[in-house]
């Protein structure tokens, strides 16, 4: 202080009129290091210590051996200016440890060194060159760390993909890391790692819990419209979740559709002349091939009927334009002459048994879509 005083041309100590503990250099008011600082914990504040900012880079002045000094050589340089004497040898214990070091890549500052980076700090103050460091109190400190973890929380609630949430763990970070930076330039110590830190676990936390709930709606679906759709519609159906399904079920709506309804003709006489277990088998074959060739093309096979199958085209996921619902028709047109023609493959390969006489209806217009039942017993 009394070097930088002495070099402004200023007062050695002043003291601010409000606050006597706070010292004035030039017109720039120092508040003292405090207990309640957020960037330290059981501090000793005794006296009035300040924070030093490390904003230069090794060396941050010309260096003269002591030898040189002695002898006269090499003293232009200083002339005029204000030198410090200090040891600069490893063999003497008096260096440290200092963000100078990580510039330059030196292990440690020379005593000597540190003193200069906090003359010239003051000399800054003196002549407003520089503002002095700051930190937030311990209720601004409690603040920033809730926003890392709210704001990080809040962003995880729209991510799905685990891919994508890596990605904007690690950018949502830098970008943090990068605002505190800013702030810091502008004389502001930020919490930085407690700021990461908590960025880091509401993110985490809140994708964790958001996968979990994903998880319960997935299989809510798989509950809901297993062995009616393809694996194509399941998906279609998770992507649009949210217009599809409350609560669990499926939403109640007026829906136009195109219903296709395929049956065997004379089961009733043929399950008399078969035992149950031929008869189950019998029927069985022809159903799997009738729900593939509706699945295959992605409808919804709303119910089997005991000897047939009704397929819906145009739910659950609404054929919501007039240019959708007019290719339904075609499309069931089309399940229709896969139908028949699996019917007919499995009448070549009978061996005896009996021959499949599919029936087969068409009929569109206005429907109601919903869920009934409780859990566990949905229709």
């Amino acid at each position: 202080m009394q070097l930088a005083a002495k070099f402004s041309r200023q007062s050695v100590l002043q003291c601010n009129p409000n606050n006597p503990r706070y010292l004035m250099f030039g017109s720039k008011v120092v508040p003292p290091l405090n207990a309640c600082s957020n960037l330290f914990r059981n501090v000793d504040t005794s006296g009035n210590q300040i924070i030093i900012d490390y904003k230069n880079a090794l060396p941050i002045a010309n260096q003269i051996p002591a030898a040189d000094v002695l002898a006269g050589r090499g003293l232009d340089p200083i002339r005029d200016m204000v030198a410090i004497i200090g040891l600069a040898s490893q063999s003497v214990k008096d260096y440290f440890g200092t963000p100078l070091n990580r510039s330059t890549g030196a292990s440690f500052t020379y005593r000597a060194e540190t003193h200069a980076v906090i003359f010239q700090q003051l000399v800054g103050y003196i002549n407003g060159k520089l503002l002095p460091l700051r930190t937030l109190n311990s209720s601004l400190s409690s603040i920033n760390l809730f926003a890392s973890v709210f704001v990080g929380a809040c962003i995880a609630m729209f991510v799905r993909v685990t891919a994508n949430s890596i990605g904007l763990a690690v950018g949502g970070c830098m970008a943090l890391l990068l605002t505190m930076s800013w702030f810091q330039k502008s004389a502001l110590l930020m919490p930085v790692a407690p700021s990461a830190l908590g960025w880091f676990l509401g993110f985490s936390s809140a994708f964790a819990i958001i996968s979990g709930v994903s998880r319960s709606q997935r299989r809510a679906i798989v509950q809901v419209f297993s062995s009616h759709l393809s694996d194509e519609l399941s998906a279609e159906i998770w992507r649009q979740i949210k217009n599809l399904l409350t609560g669990g079920k499926s939403k109640s709506r007026r829906l136009f559709v195109m219903a296709l309804l395929a049956d065997i003709e004379g089961s009733k006489r043929i399950g008399n002349s078969m035992d149950a277990e031929s008869f189950t088998a019998w029927v069985s074959r022809i159903l799997d091939k009738l729900g593939e060739s509706a699945r295959r093309r992605g409808e919804f096979v709303e119910k089997y009927t005991g000897d047939g199958i009704l397929v819906i085209f145009g739910a659950p996921i609404p054929s919501g334009t007039r240019q959708q619902r007019q290719d339904d028709a075609p499309s069931a047109l089309r399940c229709t002459r896969e139908m028949r023609a699996a019917a007919l493959e499995l009448n070549r390969s009978t061996d005896g048994h009996q021959n499949y006489r599919l029936r087969t209806a068409l009929n569109s217009g206005e429907a109601l879509g919903g869920t009934l039942g409780i859990s566990g017993s949905m229709r």
